[in-house]
């Protein structure tokens, strides 16, 4: 006699859930969405929404993706090569502003030895030698002074101006 109630109450709910309707539909940016009552699919969706029959589950049927415009994946394709573009003169001005600094450095180092050569082996030459590696080392200062106001300007990523900075460590400051 128990068992009756249970069993009708199966049956009850077995038929409940075959009843159940699925509506699915895209909205307006392209996202499938799936309710069990149109009224709880997104607003840009009502009228569009399609009714998943029950059945077998290979009988799916999705609402197809609204067709893109031929404009805007142009317009895409031109904003992601842009921004490609951007990032690739970044990556050369940030090439450009190493190899400077390396070669401003170097060639500082290089008038500090000429000059401590010339200061040693003091000679009738030495006082052209120390002139000039003088105005080298005064051209190297204002070299980094030049670099150091483009890095303030220019937005690159922090490793590299780091490395820029250490390597124009080495000019010293009057």
């Amino acid at each position: 006699m128990d068992k009756i109630p249970w069993l009708i109450l199966i049956v009850l709910l077995s038929v409940a859930s075959a009843a159940a309707e699925t509506y699915s539909c895209r909205d307006s940016q392209g996202k499938l969405h799936f309710a069990d009552n149109p009224a709880n699919l997104p607003e840009d969706c009502r009228g569009q929404e399609q009714k998943i029959e029950p059945g077998k589950v290979g009988n799916l049927n999705l609402v197809p993706a609204a067709p893109t415009p031929p404009q805007s994946g142009r317009a895409f394709e031109q904003t992601v090569y842009s921004a490609e573009k951007e990032r690739q003169q970044k990556q050369q001005q940030t090439r450009n502003l190493q190899l400077r600094a390396e070669q401003l450095a170097k060639k500082y180092q290089e008038a500090v030895r000429a000059k401590r050569g010339a200061v040693r082996s003091w000679s009738y030459d030495s006082r052209e030698q120390i002139n000039k590696a003088d105005q080298q080392i005064k051209e190297a200062r204002a070299g980094k002074q030049q670099l150091l106001q483009e890095l303030e300007s220019l937005k690159i990523p922090s490793a590299e101006e780091k490395k820029i900075r250490q390597e124009l460590k080495a000019i010293e400051e009057e």
